[in-house]
């Protein structure tokens, strides 16, 4: 790795550009989380059908990356910036023009693999624009823009709820800012990356020294993959006014958590962060399952953030140490996989799970799965050793 990247300054006009098209992208799709559920119910839809729909858009975010990746290697990760937005941006016209079911379930999975593409370039670009010593702080900076439109999004969609009768008006808000969003992905310049660092693509874009991080994160994504899916759907089995504040509750707690995980990780070590978070998400499943009270949701809302927050920033943070630079990409995109199955699968499952129980026996069964990561932790020490983390310099 060439000696300058050291001392290379993190806080650029590329960072802030990432910074500002991450919102926005991530605002396209949190917009329309309060709006989904209840769009496809009023389709005929039923609660299968509405983890099913969730579930298509990340399948195909997941199924597409592997090709998308490869594509990175030849051309680099600003076109696949480009490439997401504009197939989000054009997926969400044919959302406002065919307003049928079918449409609803083809539009979304389209909207998924621009998904997959954008995020494949967004964490692995995280990475690469930081200096060696800072990436785990620019993860955890990088993360305040997509939990800044969780905070915003789905709050600001419920407020306009009662004035935009028509679902398809919200889908034209989206289609804006996904369109600024490639906007400014056009503007972005990629970072020069030196020869030794260009990613050596493998076939199926997947780095075997990135498979115990990526485990954990699969489990610990299962119920916020729920989350996102049902929230709207538990608010009115619970006879909750409004569940937009338990996104911003969420989101605001993840962009405190974040960015400190993401320094402290670096100094203290990856495992000294994510353990607490670990322990903190398997507390606050067991509160939302109990939370009859919208105080109570809230709380369990901000102690399931810090600790998805923790550990996700930590986690992201380890596998960029795993991983020579060379496999950079192969190994970023088997972390957000896996990181994306877990949401496809706690949407599909519990939907199925609803079928037989309601909302209080689903987050006790994630209570259990976020204990599941423990069995990784003496594989995951002994990869540490294996290969430690770059000196920090204060």
């Amino acid at each position: 790795m060439n000696a300058r990247s050291h001392d290379r300054p993190l806080f650029t006009v590329n960072f802030f550009l990432l910074f500002a098209l991450v919102y926005l992208s991530y605002f396209s799709t949190d917009f329309l989380v309060p709006v989904l559920p209840l769009y496809t119910v009023e389709l005929g839809g039923s609660e299968f059908c509405v983890g099913l729909l969730a579930g298509l858009f990340y399948t195909c975010s997941i199924i597409f990356r592997p090709l998308l990746g490869k594509k990175a290697g030849q051309t680099g990760l600003r076109p696949l910036l480009i490439f997401g937005s504009g197939l989000y941006c054009i997926a969400g016209l044919g959302l406002i023009f065919f307003p049928t079911l079918p449409s609803l379930y083809l539009f979304r999975s389209a909207q998924g693999i621009g998904w997959g593409s954008f995020l494949l370039a967004f964490n692995t670009l995280a990475i690469n624009i930081a200096p060696p010593t800072r990436k785990g702080e620019s993860v955890g900076i990088l993360g305040i823009a997509f939990m800044g439109s969780l905070a915003t999004a789905p709050w600001l969609a419920e407020f306009l709820q009662p004035y935009l009768v028509d679902y398809r008006l919200f889908f034209g808000l989206t289609v804006l800012t996904s369109l600024a969003s490639l906007l400014l992905s056009l503007a972005f310049t990629e970072p020069p990356t030196d020869k030794a660092d260009l990613p050596e693509i493998n076939r199926l874009m997947f780095s075997k020294k990135a498979i115990l991080p990526s485990m954990a994160i699969l489990f610990l994504s299962l119920p916020f993959g729920a989350t996102l899916t049902f929230l709207p759907l538990m608010g009115l089995e619970r006879s909750f006014a409004s569940v937009g504040p338990f996104f911003t509750i969420f989101s605001l707690a993840a962009m405190i958590t974040r960015p400190l995980a993401g320094v402290l990780s670096d100094r203290w070590g990856r495992l000294v962060i994510f353990l607490p978070g670990l322990a903190i998400q398997f507390f606050s499943t067991l509160l939302i399952a109990r939370a009859m009270a919208p105080a109570l949701l809230l709380l369990g809302g901000f102690l399931f953030s810090t600790g998805i927050s923790l550990a996700y920033t930590s986690l992201m943070a380890l596998t960029s140490d795993l991983i020579p630079p060379q496999e950079r990409t192969a190994g970023i995109a088997t972390f957000t996989i896996a990181y994306d199955l877990g949401l496809t699968s706690g949407s599909i499952l519990s939907g199925l799970v609803l079928l037989r129980l309601n909302f209080t026996g689903l987050y006790y069964l994630f209570a259990i799965t976020s204990l599941l990561p423990l069995a990784l932790l003496p594989a995951l020490k002994k990869a540490i050793g294996q290969k430690p983390p770059p000196p920090v310099t204060f």
